[in-house]
């Protein structure tokens, strides 16, 4: 069973350099986890 991880952002919008980085998480942890879409800091968090 693979983990299922959510990446969370400030509320400042989203850039470039976070999408970057969550494209390669998603590379290296291919095998080992399914990463849900982002969510904004703050609201409560979608069912995992």
């Amino acid at each position: 069973m693979k983990a299922r991880l959510v990446p969370v952002y400030f509320k400042s919008e989203k850039d470039e350099e976070f999408s970057d980085q969550l494209t390669r998480l998603k590379e290296l942890l291919v095998e080992e986890a399914d990463i849900l879409k982002p969510a904004a800091l703050g609201p409560a968090l979608p069912e995992a």
